[in-house]
């Protein structure tokens, strides 16, 4: 586990840090390492978080860009490059409370 995984989120500015009353989780791809990360964001007293990486999952994919459905517990994570008009992606399911549940590997083709 690379340590220095999270300052470095904040620092380029993929992370974004706002006031919150509540636990909430981050979930961000790594195209480096092909992972999932999932991440417990917990709100301190008078200030900021405490962050503790949850999970680590192994997507085989370079993914760079992550979306969530609007109503159901999926993300949608892509990478890049790929075939013309096609890139990997995949399909992440996670349970109600926010825990990886599975993936499945998909293709992406452009219209």
């Amino acid at each position: 586990m690379n340590v220095s995984f999270l300052p470095a989120l904040l620092s380029l500015g993929m992370l974004t840090v706002c006031p919150a009353s509540e636990a909430f989780r981050v979930y961000a791809p790594s195209s480096k390492t092909q992972t999932l990360w999932i991440v417990d964001a917990v709100p301190k007293v008078g200030g900021g978080l405490d962050l503790k990486i949850a999970e680590a999952r192994p997507l085989g994919i370079p993914a760079r860009v992550i979306t969530a459905h609007p109503q159901k517990p999926l993300l949608y994570v892509s990478a890049p490059d790929g075939e013309p008009g096609k890139a990997p992606g995949a399909v992440i399911t996670l349970s109600e409370t926010g825990h990886y549940e599975k993936h499945q590997r998909i293709d992406l083709t452009a219209c």
